[in-house]
């Protein structure tokens, strides 16, 4: 039997991006946490050079109060895991990231290419965090802190409060 992701929503928040310099900052679009139950981003690591064994990839969730940047963004905790790469059927520990520091997938990306690092928001903790009762939106944030090339995508998937065939909006 077909389910058509029923109970799932999900949400292409970031195209693949390349990154190729320091300090390259990309913030994925905004979802909304209002009808969720929790959302995961799943962000697939794609083809990294090796031309710095000391690559290190920052990610963040931040929680705002609109689906745009307003200066109202204020980092959120999460929790997460990576997996193997494709020739490796595994799963990383289940981590949990403080809100000001996040997870930096670092070393020889190389030896990471195809690995997914999974990010799980539970939107009652991001709320809490922001303090504002309006403050209904996350993004991810990635930053790339060290000399490197690669590319890299996200997606959220949302686990909506009332699923079915048709959605509420995620945006």
């Amino acid at each position: 039997m077909f389910q058509f992701l029923e109970k799932f929503n999900p949400q292409p928040v970031l195209k693949a991006q390349a990154f190729t310099s320091d300090t390259t900052v990309v913030q994925s679009a905004y979802s909304k946490l209002d009808n969720a139950h929790w959302l995961t981003y799943v962000m697939p690591l794609g083809d990294f050079s090796t031309t710095a064994s000391t690559n290190t990839l920052t990610l963040t969730v931040e929680c705002s109060t609109a689906a745009a940047s307003n200066a109202t963004e204020v980092q959120v905790p999460f929790r997460y895991r990576i997996s193997g790469v494709p020739t490796a059927n595994t799963l990383g520990a289940i981590t949990a990231a403080a809100a000001s520091v996040g997870v930096a997938v670092s070393g020889d990306l190389a030896a990471q290419n195809g690995a997914i690092v999974f990010i799980e928001v539970d939107p009652a903790e991001a709320l809490a965090a922001h303090t504002q009762a309006d403050a209904k939106f996350v993004r991810l944030v990635v930053t790339a802190s060290t000399n490197g090339a690669g590319v890299f995508s996200a997606h959220a998937v949302i686990a909506p409060r009332y699923p079915g065939n048709t959605h509420t909006s995620a945006t």
